[in-house]
């Protein structure tokens, strides 16, 4: 992951909506001063949990932020679900 690029992503992406910093940090709980450090390149290797954060809090696709992936908005049918109480296996149900 080019550093230098996943910042202008995040900067780009942030601007497109008209928020600073600081709107970015409330909306997405990521700390005002790791996103400037993210988008000055400061901070090569964001945990996936901050890039997942930023991406939700700006309705874009995560691969577009983390890789460069081209589908710039995140569509409803590839956000993971939310509210199911699952962390990293979830029971499937009996047949």
């Amino acid at each position: 992951m080019e550093p230098s690029q996943l910042g202008a992503r995040l900067q780009h992406a942030r601007e497109a909506k008209g928020w600073h910093q600081r709107d970015l940090a409330r909306a997405s709980h990521v700390n005002a001063s790791i996103i400037n450090r993210i988008e000055t390149g400061a901070l090569v290797n964001p945990t996936l949990d901050t890039l997942h954060k930023l991406a939700k809090a700006l309705a874009i696709d995560f691969g577009y932020l983390a890789i460069g992936d081209e589908r710039k908005e995140d569509s409803p049918s590839e956000r993971m679900p939310t509210g199911t109480g699952c962390r990293n296996a979830c029971p499937v149900p009996a047949v």
